[in-house]
């Protein structure tokens, strides 16, 4: 977790955020397991941040992780569109807890 080696050109030179981690899915029983990248660069229309994922399939079989994936991906979408929905009190306060965490959890 923390962020990309990749800078933003639209958001002044700044760091990309991203997240990156290793995702068994359920059922465990058969195995699949895949490498998530999440990252959030800016939009150039827009100017808003956008939500990249890539999938990569680390175990399992083809057919289970794309059948297991559906699930997947519309948790992360759901999550998402909560975070859209969620207000700036709110924002900031996760970010503060957010913030807490990274740097108690992550110090090199």
């Amino acid at each position: 977790m923390g962020i990309s080696d990749q800078l933003d050109s639209l958001a002044d030179g700044a760091y990309i955020p991203q997240i990156s981690c290793t995702v068994w899915l359920k059922p465990f029983d058969l195995a699949v397991s895949q490498e998530m990248i999440l990252t959030v660069p800016t939009d150039e229309e827009t100017r808003e941040f956008i939500a990249e994922i890539t999938l990569r399939r680390l175990s399992g079989t083809r057919e289970s992780w794309l059948r297991l994936n559906v699930g997947f991906v519309r948790l992360i979408r759901q999550h998402l569109l909560h975070w859209r929905a969620v207000s700036d009190e709110e924002r900031r306060e996760m970010f503060a807890e957010a913030k807490e965490i990274m740097e108690t959890q992550f110090v090199a």
